[in-house]
Order: structure tokens, then C-alpha cells, then sequence
């Protein structure tokens, strides 16, 4: 390929900078002369000349150096121009030619990307059967090699080896793999089958205990019964003792109460035979106890007493008839729990045997 070089027609013509008359040290003087004017108030209209004919000053001065720039630049730019336009030409009749052998470029470029995405995608797969083939198979990796029992495969090589290779690591794969499974699976029973062994021992074990408890429980009960039995049968016995006792007592009162009964007839006979010397003209007759009397007059209670110091004994009758009525009217308190009519139910019953007790021993008395 021949090499040229683009010669230039018309040359930059070479100029040195233009020294300006204008000075850095002059501008620094000034900046230092009049940065220091001030105006003291509106009232300072000297100081506002001063100010605003320095600042004038320096507009003038920056104005004036504006325009040499301009006049300094004015050539060059007019040679910038000139030399653009010429240039274009020739860019515009390169850029066709550079266009052509870019585009043949990008598609070699573009083809051999493809061929070497289409040669790793190939291998990508290659690598992820294969590794899927050795995961599936019981393979352990860690970390460089994957392996199973005595056989193992360099993961850096997997994609280097060819089918054949691989094909003959893969049936010693397989058959480590079967011999694994064989392992496992004999553990697994072992393990299930000892898992049946202790769950019947647990269970024995449960019902043995089980059955511990229901013979214990079994006992519990008979005592509890035993002891209920003998319970109730101490307060049979205690209240069979208690009646007796009562029985007794009663006897002991009844043939107290007779005594005392057979002392009262006998004063009463010597009473009758003292009344009958003093009062010889009156007749005592028995008394007759009837149920609901009407009311007394003043003449029936005259003669109720007359009656009574007459005959003492049909006034004691007539008291005890009195006490039986009293008891028997009494109401009783309406309970309501079971307590309250457990024990309103044994005074009633007290209250009976006690009226019943005044109409046995009453009959003494007629």
C-alpha cells in the first residue's frame, strides 16, 4: 500500500505574538491606584467623580485592547477558513473508502465473535450436562474436583475431555454411584428397621406401664371403697351407739318423770282431801281439753283458775296441751341450699319427736 503525505498549498504564515503596548505592571498599578477610591455617602459627589472617571479610564482601555485582538486575528482567520475548505474536499472522498473497509472489517470482526460465542456456548453446554450428570450421580464437588467413592474428574478439565473420555469416566461414575445407592439404601433399612425395633419396645413399654397404672389405680379404688364401706359402717355403729344412748336416756327421763308423776298424784290426793275439809260443798270435775275453745269470758277464766287451784293437775295439762300447740305452730325458715335443708329438716323432725314426747307424757295427766 503506497504511503503519501498531504502537502499544505498555502502555509500558515509563521508570526510571533504581538507585544501590546499595554502592560501587566501598568493594569496592576492601576488596580492598586484606584481599587482604593471610595465615595463617603451620597453626599460624596467628589468621590463619585473620582470613581466613575477611573472607571471610564479603564473601559477605554479595555475597549482598545478588544479591538487589537480583533485586528491581530482578522489574517489567521481568514487562512483557518481557506485551508478548511480545501481539506473537506478531500475528507469528503476519503470517507467513502474508509466507510467500504470498516464495513468488511466489523463483519470479519463480527463473525469471528460469533464462531467463538458459538464455540463457548458449545462447551457452556457441554460443561453444564456434564456436571449435571455428575451432581445427578451422586458426585461430591470440592471445589477443583468432583468425586465419587475412588473416582474423580478435574472440574478444570471437563470441557478438555472428548465424549469418549468422558464416556468411560461416566460408567465408573455410574457404577460407584450404584454401589452408594446400595449402601444407602441397607442403611436406611437398618435404620428403619431399628426405628420398628424400639417404637414396638416403646409401645410395649407403654402398655406395661399402662397397665402399672390401671392395677394401681384398680387398688386406689377398692381402698377408697374399703375405706368408704368402713366408713359408713363406723357411723352406722356410732349412730346405732348414739340411739341406744338416747333410748337410755329417755327411759332414765321417762322413769324420772313417772316418779315424779306418781309424787304429784300423791300431793294432789292430800290436796283433794285438804280442799275437801275446807271447801266440802264444792265438786271438782275432770277437766275436758277441747281443740280451738272459744273465747274465754271473764266468768270462764274466774273459773279456769278456780278450776286450777282446785285441781293442780288439770292445770298442768292445760299448760303441756298450750306448750304442744306453741311448738307445733312455730314456721319454720324456708332454706335454700343443701346445708340449710339438711338442717332445717332435722329441727323439724327434733320438733316433731318433741311434741309427740309432751303428747305421750301428757296422758299422765288426765
Amino acid at each position: 500500500m503506497e504511503n503519501t503525505t498531504l502537502d499544505v498549498i498555502e502555509p500558515i504564515p509563521q508570526t510571533e505574538i504581538t507585544k501590546f503596548s499595554l502592560e501587566e505592571t501598568t493594569i496592576f498599578k492601576w488596580g492598586q491606584e484606584y481599587n482604593s477610591l471610595i465615595i463617603d455617602g451620597h453626599a460624596d459627589k467628589e468621590g463619585y467623580g473620582l470613581v466613575s472617571g477611573a472607571r471610564k479610564f479603564i473601559k477605554s482601555k479595555r475597549v482598545e485592547t478588544e479591538k487589537k485582538i480583533d485586528e491581530l486575528n482578522r489574517p489567521l482567520l481568514d487562512a483557518v477558513s481557506a485551508n478548511r475548505s480545501a481539506g473537506n474536499i478531500l475528507i469528503g472522498m476519503l470517507i467513502p473508502i474508509e466507510k467500504g473497509l470498516k464495513t468488511k472489517e466489523e463483519a470479519y470482526l463480527t463473525e469471528v465473535a460469533r464462531v467463538k460465542e458459538e464455540k463457548r456456548q458449545q462447551e457452556l453446554n457441554t460443561y453444564r450436562e456434564r456436571v449435571s450428570f455428575l451432581t445427578n450421580n451422586g458426585c461430591s464437588f470440592n471445589g477443583s474436583n468432583y468425586q465419587i467413592g475412588d473416582v474423580f474428574i478435574v472440574e478444570a478439565t471437563l470441557t478438555a475431555l472428548s465424549d469418549e473420555e468422558f464416556n468411560n469416566k461416566k460408567q465408573l461414575v455410574s457404577l460407584a454411584y450404584e454401589i452408594e445407592q446400595k449402601a444407602e439404601q441397607d442403611r436406611l433399612e437398618a435404620i428403619r428397621l431399628q426405628k420398628v425395633k424400639d417404637a414396638e419396645e416403646k409401645e410395649t413399654e407403654r402398655l406395661r406401664v399402662e397397665a402399672e397404672k390401671a392395677e394401681m389405680q384398680k387398688q386406689r379404688d377398692e381402698l377408697a371403697e374399703t375405706a368408704r364401706l368402713q366408713a359408713a359402717a363406723r357411723k352406722k355403729l356410732d349412730d346405732e351407739i348414739a340411739e341406744l344412748a338416747e333410748t337410755k336416756r329417755l327411759a332414765v327421763i321417762a322413769e324420772q318423770e313417772k316418779e315424779r308423776l306418781a309424787e304429784i298424784a300423791k300431793a294432789e290426793i292430800l290436796e283433794k282431801e285438804r280442799l275437801a275439809a275446807i271447801v266440802p260443798e264444792v265438786k271438782i270435775e275432770p277437766v275436758v281439753v277441747i281443740e280451738n275453745p272459744p273465747l274465754k269470758t271473764e266468768v270462764d277464766v274466774f273459773m279456769g283458775k278456780l278450776a286450777n287451784t282446785v285441781n293442780p293437775l288439770a292445770g298442768d295439762l292445760e299448760k303441756m296441751t298450750d306448750l304442744k300447740t306453741t311448738i307445733e305452730l312455730i314456721e319454720l325458715p324456708k332454706l335454700e341450699s343443701l346445708q340449710g335443708k339438711t338442717a332445717i329438716n332435722a329441727v323439724r323432725v327434733m320438733l316433731g319427736k318433741l311434741t309427740k314426747y309432751i303428747e305421750d307424757n301428757s296422758k299422765g295427766l288426765e
